[in-house]
């Protein structure tokens, strides 16, 4: 017994996780035969009954072996509730994520780089079953259950028109070796989808996993951050942001990983850190003062480590960083705006050169814009948090978000580390925070607004997620904490708790 123990307490995210697209899979179909046809399947109800005695144990099992481990008992509570909106989410409801799926499939060929036609927006050849005709004609669980019956025929291809055409292969990695392995051994096509999600996912989780582990204060934050259902909903999809946000949660708490450790920055953190720097960049050019927290750097408690080499290996760093990113985004500009974007940008009069010339002649649009983005769109914090998910159509009440508010706020004083932030680096922290609200408003002032405006159209709250870390990191006081009993397993569990009801909010739409 204590051998099984043992496996079970070192394997446990693992053999959870696999155990974890089980359970939510069998919820997913206990909901939907109860609905459909009246009745609990004993088989679904018997899995997801063990399902949770497992989780039950194996918590148990890190809390008496390891009190503190609250990295492990976290991802326990992650991986089921992650897994959930894996299924309850349909496919193609997560913006966009139609055409990062079209990407997902041909990368999954060897296809690195979309190819540009000379005269029209790129196409991308996939099974006729994920065609966007196919997919989007399914607005309800039992559509969707036929659809998982059906076989996908690999041979049969079509060509459709993608807007992430212009990203790096690298956001889909992983989602791309979900559809690897769905198309070699010929699956049903809707299950290959949900198995690129999965595969998402599992990088979140250990990206996630390893944040916490690593970052020397604010662990509860990043917690929340985590269980938020729009980092949920965008983490289980096959949008570019699963692979985004998980890198700067990742390059956040890197950074403070490495800025407060008694080593010196070892030769391995250096080719890692600058991968996930370069890979931020690449994947958007708004995120690029992210790298200002790079400067925290320069303050080491490492006494023989000279300063001058980390200034050397900041500035190549960046170097680097900035190089391919502005190589990317000069290439990403070749490719054509799909049709569907040439038609709302002729409706909406949005042209970035008569924009420019408008900003030149008139700044009080822009101006006008600025203001009511930063002071009266109170609305673009609730949506980060996820108030409105899916294409900002499926509401799932202001008690959950109120909850997470709360959650969010409160969890700078939970944790007893020894380590904080000095008062220039809390500010540093906050002018990064607004650096990147400001690019992404005039970006999208220049890029999806009509000229002449005096509003922002096209931002969404889920742009803010990669940021959304660094001002409760800068809240955080070593000097006032809160603790409790048991605090590394009930803080996961009221988390879990709220998303239980965003997960049946979700649900409720597409019966």
């Amino acid at each position: 017994m204590k051998k099984l123990t043992d496996f079970i307490n070192r394997y446990a995210a693992v053999i959870e996780f696999i155990l974890g697209v089980f359970f939510a899979f069998s919820v997913y179909e206990l909901t939907i035969i109860k609905y459909y046809l009246g009745f609990f399947p004993l088989k679904y109800v018997l899995f997801a009954a063990f399902f949770i005695a497992f989780t039950v144990w194996t918590v148990y099992l890190q809390i008496k072996r390891n009190k503190t481990a609250f990295a492990k008992i976290f991802i326990l509570f992650l991986i089921p509730v992650g897994m959930l909106y894996v299924f309850f989410v349909p496919p193609t409801v997560v913006p966009d994520e139609h055409a990062h799926m079209l990407k997902a499939y041909e990368v999954s060929t060897g296809r690195l780089v979309t190819e540009q036609p000379e005269d029209h927006a790129p196409e991308i050849f996939v099974p006729r079953f994920l065609e966007s005709h196919e997919l989007e004609q399914c607005t309800t669980y039992e559509q969707f259950n036929t659809l998982l019956k059906e076989k996908t025929d690999y041979n049969d291809m079509v060509a459709d028109q993608t807007s992430a055409a212009g990203y790096s292969f690298l956001s889909y990695i992983f989602s791309g070796f979900g559809f690897f392995i769905g198309r070699i051994f010929s699956i049903n096509g809707l299950l290959a989808f949900y198995l690129a999600r999965i595969f998402n996912y599992a990088f979140f989780i250990f990206a996630i996993y390893m944040s916490i582990k690593i970052i020397p204060i604010g662990k509860y934050t990043v917690a929340v951050v985590a269980f938020l259902p729009m980092v949920l909903q965008q983490a289980a999809s096959l949008s570019a942001d699963s692979m985004l946000d998980s890198c700067a949660v990742l390059f956040i708490s890197m950074t403070l990983y490495i800025k407060n450790k008694p080593e010196p920055f070892s030769i391995w953190e250096k080719v890692i850190y600058t991968i996930l720097s370069v890979f931020i960049i690449i994947s958007k050019i708004a995120y690029l003062p992210l790298l200002g927290i790079s400067l925290l750097l320069l303050k080491t408690e490492n006494k023989d480590e000279k300063i001058k080499k980390r200034w050397g290996y900041l500035i190549i760093n960046v170097i680097i960083a900035i190089g391919i990113g502005a190589f990317w985004y000069r290439f990403a500009q070749n490719y054509f705006a799909v049709d569907s974007f040439k038609e709302y940008f002729t409706a909406a009069n949005v042209d970035s050169a008569r924009q420019i010339d408008m900003i030149k002649s008139a700044p009080k649009h822009l101006h006008k814009a600025i203001e009511k983005f930063f002071l009266h769109d109170a609305g673009m914090l609730l949506n980060t948090i996820g108030l409105s998910l899916g294409w900002l159509n499926i509401d799932i009440g202001m008690g959950p978000v109120v909850g997470f508010l709360i959650m969010l706020a409160i969890s700078p004083y939970f944790g007893a580390e020894k380590k904080a932030l000095n008062i220039l680096e809390k500010v540093w922290f906050w002018v990064i925070t607004v650096s990147v609200y400001l690019i992404i408003g005039v970006g999208f002032y220049l890029t999806w607004t009509g000229v002449g405006a005096d509003s922002i159209a096209g931002a969404q709250g889920r742009y803010f997620l990669p940021v959304l870390m660094l001002p409760f990191l800068a809240s955080y006081n070593n000097r006032s904490s809160i603790s409790y009993k048991h605090q590394e397993c009930i803080f996961p569990l009221i988390l879990a708790a709220f998303n239980i009801v965003v997960v049946y909010s979700i649900s409720v739409n597409f019966f």
